[in-house]
């Protein structure tokens, strides 16, 4: 019988925190509450939990054949990452309304 594997939390590219930052400046500079900035911060790590929990639950992006992608649907976003060989994911970016993805500028 096989361990059942341990969850690993994913890593994150730096591009990607710095995603995070922008969108959280961006809804703070349009007045939302700071409810609202609370539910976006969770809303991000619900997205890096599920994306930890079970990386390879979630669809693969049209084209590749490795990239994943988690939606946030209250906020529009979409979390895109890549399970790495030793099963640790990468989360390559977070996506938010409006923006062209970049996660293959991030491989």
């Amino acid at each position: 019988m096989t361990k059942p594997q341990k969850k690993q939390p994913p890593d994150i590219h730096p591009a990607a925190d710095a995603d995070i930052d922008h969108q959280y400046e961006r809804l703070r500079d349009h007045y939302c509450s700071p409810a609202t900035l609370h539910k976006f911060l969770d809303a991000i790590e619900e997205a890096k939990a599920k994306i930890g929990d079970n990386p390879e639950t979630w669809s693969k992006v049209s084209g590749s054949n490795k990239v994943r992608k988690v939606q946030i649907k209250t906020f529009r976003m979409t979390a895109f990452y890549v399970v790495r060989k030793n099963g640790v994911p990468l989360i390559l970016e977070f996506a938010g309304p409006g923006l062209l993805p970049r996660w293959s500028d991030r491989l």
